[in-house]
């Protein structure tokens, strides 16, 4: 069962896919971002704050990408989403919380 975290991300990753984004920008208590034809474009959801936004990349880490998280307060990595698509990811700390991106490859290469 798939927690509220889980499901914002999933909600905006099926968004990203359907509009043909190329990026996925999200930050701790801020509104995320996608980046469709060039253009930034704001998504009117509930964005997630530092907290939970911290959960939820933790949660998509492995024991030794977690460790890497902490001690160098970012990693990059790939991932893929249930036959959607494959990302490049990037998350990082900064002095106002948490960030990540996520450049959408798709899964026809």
């Amino acid at each position: 069962m798939q927690d509220s975290n889980e499901k914002f991300l999933d909600g905006i990753i099926q968004l990203a896919v359907k509009n043909n984004a190329s990026d996925i920008h999200l930050t701790g208590s801020m509104p995320p971002i996608l980046r469709i034809l060039g253009q930034l474009r704001r998504i009117d959801i509930e964005p997630l704050d530092n907290d939970d936004l911290t959960k939820l990349f933790v949660s998509m880490l492995n024991d030794r990408q977690t460790e890497y998280f902490k001690e160098n307060n970012e990693i990059d990595f790939a991932m893929d989403r249930e036959n959607l698509s494959r990302f490049r990811v990037n998350f990082y700390q900064h002095i106002g919380g948490i960030s990540g991106g996520f450049v959408v490859a798709d899964f026809q290469v």
